[in-house]
């Protein structure tokens, strides 16, 4: 998890206080996890994982992204 932390930020989104991005990205379970370039184009998306099925693919997209492709894998 150290790795994955050093090469992704993790953002939490109040869904009921910020409607506005909730809708942008079409949330509608909770929780949802989107992997983002830094552009803000989605990469992945996950929706319902448990707390260690997103944390295995949080360490595999950093193991994987490459910035400059904009690949997950």
């Amino acid at each position: 998890m150290i790795e994955a932390s050093e090469k992704l930020v993790c953002i939490k989104i109040d869904t009921d206080k910020d409607s506005e991005t909730a809708e942008k990205y079409h949330i509608e379970a909770i929780p949802t996890v989107y992997y983002l370039k830094s552009s803000g184009d989605v990469i992945q998306e996950s929706k319902l994982g448990d707390a260690e099925t997103i944390a295995k693919e949080m360490e595999e997209m950093a193991r994987n992204y490459k910035e400059g492709e904009g690949e997950g894998k």
